[in-house]
């Protein structure tokens, strides 16, 4: 199976300043990215440094580090070093010129030197950003295939798991068992996420090591019924920031109407939900009310005592009694309740904390009225 990516936009005239070059190192098909100005004869905030470059076959970014002064021979002499060690020696060198609407010269390694001649790649998206279509044209050369088929015999339903091949990434689409309108509905956006989460491990790198930054990307089935699917999304990156990074993001989405439900679509703390034109200060009254609720449940749930200004004797900043800890989460619909999920910071970073699960008995009195689907009857049977 191959995703039809739309990237025929790239096909417009020539742009006076020209920031992706496509061309051959060797036999080697290449793009390359250079944020500057290669018409200039001084590279004067030493911008063309700054980019970098993938080989057609394996699409995975490789960073420049930094560009050396000009030589007498080469205007841009760029280097792939890839250490946090000043004195490292470097991986790889370009010594480039501009000569005639191109960049021609050398690419070597220690006891390697092939000519390399890179030709203007003409692109256009909405916004006109070199460095967006560098991702994007990523795009055509995704290429996927069917995997596993996981199967679910109590709702006669299956997903199909279809994995990209450059990254291993996998997802599922909705296969046998599922409406052919709902199929047509929701396939099309799981295409995009997975399209988005081979794009993200494919430009995930840094100048301190070969390969991409993504250690973890799974995606995972968390609930089926025949009424509503939740799904997860987990990732562990470093691309090169401060620290490395995490996250994980929960949906619930409709498999009779497609739609993708918010916390406020499920539960709701007070008649009038205040909406998104509402004022600042009604907005936040309200969430202040949703935080106070959902920890009163969850310790209730947990046989917690809620004692306002009770700490926790030790942790890094880590307070489930404090309040600011339930303002900010995330939620997963799952068979016996909703598990929140809380969120911390301190000076330096994020971090995820404990999760709680509120029964839909203790949800019962709060659920929104509109929400088509009764609790008691919400019950998953996950495949075997």
């Amino acid at each position: 199976m191959k995703l039809l990516i739309l990237l025929g936009l790239f096909l417009v005239p020539m742009f006076a300043q020209t920031n992706i070059w496509k061309g051959h190192i060797g036999k080697s098909e290449i793009y390359f990215y250079l944020p500057c100005d290669v018409t200039k004869k001084i590279d004067d905030d030493n911008s063309c440094g700054y980019g970098s470059y993938f080989y057609r076959k394996s699409l995975q970014d490789i960073k420049l580090e930094e560009a050396l002064p000009p030589t007498e021979k080469y205007m841009f002499n760029l280097q792939v070093k890839h250490s946090l060690d000043d004195n490292a020696e470097a991986k790889e060198f370009f010594e480039l010129n501009y000569k005639n609407g191109q960049l021609v010269g050398y690419w070597s390694q220690i006891g390697k030197k092939l000519s390399i001649k890179l030709k203007p790649y003409s692109y256009k998206n909405k916004n006109d950003d070199a460095e967006e279509a560098f991702t994007l044209l990523r795009g055509e050369f995704l290429k996927f295939k069917r995997g596993k088929v996981q199967k679910f015999p109590k709702q006669n339903k299956e997903l199909v798991w279809i994995e990209e091949e450059h990254t291993q990434s996998t997802m599922f689409r909705l296969g046998n068992g599922f409406s052919s309108t709902i199929r047509k509905r929701l396939n099309p956006i799981l295409d995009k996420s997975q399209e988005q989460d081979a794009l993200f491990e494919l430009t995930c790198g840094s100048r301190w090591s070969y390969g991409s930054g993504v250690e973890s990307l799974v995606n995972d089935v968390t609930y089926l019924s025949k009424d509503l699917l939740g799904y997860s999304s987990f990732s562990s990156y470093f691309c090169g920031g401060a620290h490395p990074d995490f996250g994980t993001t929960h949906y619930l989405v409709d498999l009779h109407t497609g739609k993708y439900y918010a916390l406020s679509d499920i539960v709701k703390f007070q008649k009038n939900v205040p909406k998104s034109t509402d004022k600042w200060e009604k907005r936040n009254k309200y969430s202040e009310l949703v935080a106070k609720k959902l920890r009163e449940l969850a310790f209730k749930a947990e046989g917690m005592e809620l004692k306002e200004n009770k700490k926790l004797e030790e942790g890094d900043g880590y307070d489930p009694y404090s309040i600011s800890h339930w303002e900010y989460m995330d939620w997963s619909y799952e068979k016996d309740g909703i598990r929140f999920f809380l969120d911390f910071c301190t000076a330096s970073r994020c971090f995820r904390g404990d999760s709680y699960l509120i029964p839909f008995k203790l949800l019962e009195p709060y659920k929104n009225p509109d929400f088509p689907y009764a609790f008691k009857n919400a019950k998953a049977f996950m495949s075997q």
